[in-house]
């Protein structure tokens, strides 16, 4: 059943949502999706030691982890593969590195052997870091399933997947074709042989925030208000509340 959307407009019928999300979009005012999506490749990119093999399926147009991770030289990767349906970005090309290859208008589960197998060093050894931000919401659960089985064939015996996606909590955002709710994504990835590790919030509701957090942190959320907007003040607590938080960074290992 079609997951209402919180417009109330009827979801147009499609097998992949294609929708980007980009910093020049929000040029008014600090977008809580986008601070959000930059905290969350900062927090992956101090979990990357240089060396490693990292996947980045749903890299988007301009492949913003990898120039994250071009900024210090203890998070350079061995190698570093973005995926994305769409096509590279004109106005903010992805970074050309040396380590860096980009698979772009290219859907991961139809052609994952080709972008392992062009690689000899990652199909032998598999990736050690897999990304994986704000992608499997715009897909079916049946595809979602198989999108999470298809990165057990590609990560290695030790690596880990960071996921990250919305959490359904009665209505869907319209371009997402379903959103999760936090036991329903536990079950599927179970289903996929992986386990979750850790987990934590990336942004909540300034509602959320009163109703939940403790009068310290109610204290200090309003001491911050002064130089902060709400925006950006909805990062600040939901790391520490997940199932509160409107988006959930999931880590996960075999």
């Amino acid at each position: 059943m079609s997951q209402p959307t919180r417009s109330g407009k009827k979801r147009p019928d499609r097998r992949f949502d294609k929708t980007q999300l980009h910093a020049d979009h929000h040029g008014r005012a600090v977008h809580r999706d986008y601070a959000a999506h930059f905290f969350r490749w900062g927090w992956v990119a101090r979990q990357i030691k240089r060396g490693d093999r990292i996947l980045d399926v749903g890299c988007g147009q301009e492949a913003p982890l990898a120039s994250v991770l071009s900024g210090n030289m203890s998070t350079v990767p061995e190698c570093y593969v973005g995926v994305d349906l769409n096509k590279p970005s004109i106005k903010f090309p992805p970074i050309n590195a040396g380590w860096a290859t980009y698979w772009f208008e290219t859907s991961f589960m139809d052609r994952w052997e080709d972008v392992t197998v062009a690689n000899d060093y990652t199909r032998s050894l598999g990736f050690n870091v897999i990304v994986c931000c704000e992608v499997i919401e715009h897909m079916e659960v049946a595809d979602g399933l198989k999108l999470l089985q298809t990165f057990n064939k590609c990560l290695a015996e030790d690596g880990r997947i960071y996921l990250s996606t919305p959490v359904f909590n009665g209505k869907a955002a319209l371009n997402h074709i379903h959103e999760y709710e936090i036991k329903e994504l536990y079950h599927l990835i179970f289903d996929a042989g992986f386990k979750v590790e850790r987990r934590f919030g990336t942004f909540m509701s300034a509602h959320d925030v009163k109703k939940y957090a403790s009068e310290t942190e109610l204290e200090l959320f309003d001491q911050l208000k002064e130089y902060y907007s709400g925006e950006v003040l909805a990062t600040f607590l939901a790391p520490l509340y997940p199932d509160q938080s409107r988006n959930n960074l999931w880590v996960l290992k075999k």
